[in-house]
């Protein structure tokens, strides 16, 4: 009886070692079949949430290549790629079986560009440096604002804190800057030009938070009235003076 017993708890080992190795064959073979079969090789890259960059661009800039094996290509190496590209602030990737990466990316604004000795940064509204010397619509002009050639990103924060210029533009970029021309600092005094003529004397920047949201509440007031300006002077007092275009009066608001 003894006997019996221990013949079938060898015949059960048995049988679990032989199950556990077909189950570990099976696997390796899944594993190579995954690895080195035609059907899985890439046919179709898919780009998602670009404007700025093309497509051919960022999928150059991810080494992904049609022909690659779906699963030896590595999600996180992927992402890592892209995010050496400055215009590019988030990336998720995809894989869709049996043969389509998927990558959609969230690409960072162009809000200004930086004026430096002849040369042109283009800035987001975190003035993270995007690319020189190229135009982009929409964006407005600094100047005056560094008097060094920046490095890198880093170096232009570090000198627009500095000079506690940081909080000014935390609140300009909060606006639709689309219609403003240039900003110009001489000293500690700031201009604000628009595309159609018109400006703002700004004055010192030790208040801009307070100064921005007067400004809009004065835009506001006389667009709702219908009232053209031609200059908002927010430089001698508490009360903003308005240059009214074709009148040449001055009223205060």
């Amino acid at each position: 009886m003894e006997n019996r017993k221990t013949k079938l708890k060898i015949v059960l080992k048995r049988r679990m070692v032989l199950k556990a190795i077909i189950i570990a064959i099976e696997i390796v073979i899944v594993f190579i079949l995954l690895n080195h079969s035609p059907f899985f090789y890439i046919k179709d890259i898919q780009v998602e949430g670009n404007s700025l960059l093309s497509k051919d661009n960022i999928i150059s800039l991810s080494n992904v290549k049609r022909g690659d094996n779906l699963f030896k290509v590595k999600k996180s190496v992927i992402i890592k790629e892209l995010q050496t590209e400055p215009y590019i602030s988030v990336v998720e990737v995809e894989k869709k079986l049996p043969r389509t990466i998927k990558i959609n990316i969230v690409e960072k604004e162009p809000r200004a560009v930086l004026k430096v000795e002849g040369q042109r940064f283009i800035l987001d509204s975190e003035l993270n440096i995007l690319e020189k010397n190229r135009a982009r619509a929409g964006t407005v002009d600094l100047i005056g604002f560094l008097d060094f050639l920046p490095e890198d990103s880093e170096s232009l924060k570090k000198s627009i804190k500095d000079r506690k210029l940081d909080i000014f533009f935390d609140n300009f970029f909060k606006l639709d800057t689309k219609d403003f021309k240039e900003i110009i600092l001489v000293g500690e005094q700031i201009t604000i030009k628009y595309n159609n003529g018109k400006e703002i004397l700004f004055g010192d920047y030790y208040d801009s938070e307070y100064k921005f949201k007067l400004l809009d509440e004065i835009v506001k007031d006389v667009n709702a009235r219908g009232i053209e300006f031609d200059i908002i002077d927010m430089t001698k007092g508490k009360y903003p003076i308005l240059t009214i275009r074709d009148k040449g009066v001055d009223n205060n608001d």
